[in-house]
């Protein structure tokens, strides 16, 4: 058996804004499928009853590996909270 980034299963989460670093995304998620391995995202997030922290820490949840592109923004800030 080959190391586990060879696998179909092995999720990966590409967390990010999204305007900003959209060609990165594009970029990392082209090497994702690449690898054969399953892309977890935003994109996946679609209409949800959820807020959307929530359903993004289900996905990571899901994940297991995340990968973090990080650029000069922020995302969603709520009040009190850290931005997410």
């Amino acid at each position: 058996m080959g190391p586990a980034w060879e696998s179909p299963l092995v999720k990966v989460f590409l967390s990010s804004t999204a305007d900003d670093l959209q060609p990165h995304r594009e970029l990392v998620r082209s090497v994702i499928y690449d690898y054969d391995l399953t892309f977890l995202g935003m994109e996946n997030f679609g209409a949800q009853p959820l807020p959307p922290i929530d359903v993004c820490l289900r996905y990571v949840e899901q994940c297991d590996v995340m990968v973090c592109l990080l650029g000069t923004r922020y995302g969603t800030r709520v009040d009190g909270q850290l931005s997410y």
